[in-house]
């Protein structure tokens, strides 16, 4: 574990201090948590900003690492960029609505919210389709990358799935809801308060986009346990392929009203 997190920051020390101070952010919300009695659809308004503040510092941690492989330094430059500017206006705007009381996503209530909400949509649209055409500039890179191909085509996969689950989060803004088949504010899960009683789209967004941490942790796991490239190849594959299908089928669940855990 030291030493992923030396790679981490040695690799983007942007990046890797970014995710650091999103930690940060998490334990100071953390503990502010059971002070706070403002709730927002019906749990604690804190608990918003806490699950994308520990999200955004995963995200910005595996960014760190992942991007050492790329290529082109320029691809990696304006990378760090946009995820610096859109995750930083992305929390700010959902602590700052979670303190008032308020949604920060799906939020019309008046012109300058709604403003808010357009730009969230607009900076994490730009964020997902840089993503894309990154993902394919890496798969057509060629020479040494210190990277065996199924450790490539993990990467690759992460990437595409984290990018199918962008849109996913774009379906969900076009809707105004993450929930089908009823109001969002009903019953959920413990932290997550994905529905369980009707069908929520963050069940597949949440499993979409920690493919980026998930598929490439399987394939440079392969690496070390297979001795056969080929097989790790094979497998790599297979499991990505798989992790594609709980996407689309928790998708498809959601788009059904039913709930990934109906109690």
């Amino acid at each position: 574990m030291k030493s992923l997190l030396s790679q981490i920051f040695r690799r983007n020390p942007l990046l890797a201090w970014f995710g650091s101070g999103f930690f940060l952010l998490s334990a100071i919300l953390l503990l502010l948590i059971p002070f706070n009695e403002t709730t927002v659809l019906g749990i604690n308004s804190l608990v918003k900003p806490l699950k994308f503040a520990v999200s955004i510092g995963i995200y910005a941690w595996t960014m760190a690492y992942l991007l050492h492989y790329f290529q082109s330094k320029r691809l990696v430059r304006n990378f760090n960029i946009l995820i610096v500017v859109t995750m930083l206006f992305e929390q700010a705007v959902i602590t700052v609505q979670a303190f008032r009381g308020t949604l920060s996503h799906f939020n019309q209530d008046s012109p300058l919210e709604n403003i808010l909400f357009g730009l969230m949509g607009l900076f994490i649209s730009a964020l997902t389709l840089y993503t894309l055409f990154a993902a394919f500039r890496f798969r057509k890179q060629s020479g040494p990358l210190n990277l065996t191909q199924a450790q490539k085509e993990g990467i690759f996969y992460g990437m595409l799935i984290f990018v199918a689950a962008g849109f996913i989060g774009g379906f969900m803004g076009s809707l105004n809801s993450h929930n089908i088949g009823g109001e969002m504010g009903e019953a959920g899960l413990p932290f997550v308060n994905w529905s369980t009683t009707i069908g929520d789209l963050r069940v597949s967004h949440f499993i979409g986009i920690h493919a980026l941490q998930i598929l490439p942790l399987v394939a440079f796991g392969l690496r070390r346990s297979l001795s056969s490239k080929r097989q790790s190849l094979l497998w790599t594959r297979v499991i990505s392929l798989g992790y594609a299908l709980v996407v689309l089928v928790t998708f498809l669940q959601a788009l059904w009203g039913m709930p990934l855990w109906q109690m």
